[in-house]
């Protein structure tokens, strides 16, 4: 092991905290507008896949062990997030 600064892990920690932050919001959100519940859980389930996979290290440690390449957790968050851009693109163009 090599030396490290104290604060290493710092920005890594403080992803995890708002992007699970960010997950508590859009569900409690979800949970009390019940007509745009879509609307709150899309944007909900890509911090929840980076916020568990930051804290678990699985991106890095778990998942190429197993066979599962880093890329494929970020390109199913992203994949997750063009969907709902897709979803509420389609939405705005119904109202116009």
């Amino acid at each position: 092991m090599g030396w490290a600064p104290c604060d290493a892990g710092l920005l890594s920690t403080l992803a995890v905290m708002v992007r699970a932050t960010g997950t508590a919001m859009t569900f409690l959100a979800a949970s009390i507008v019940r007509a745009r519940r879509i609307w709150m859980l899309v944007p909900g389930g890509p911090l929840l896949i980076l916020a568990v996979g930051d804290a678990f290290m699985l991106h890095e440690g778990y998942g190429p062990s197993v066979g599962i390449p880093e890329l494929a957790f970020y390109a199913t968050a992203a994949g997750w997030l063009r969907a709902y851009s897709l979803m509420r693109s389609r939405r705005l163009r119904r109202r116009a």
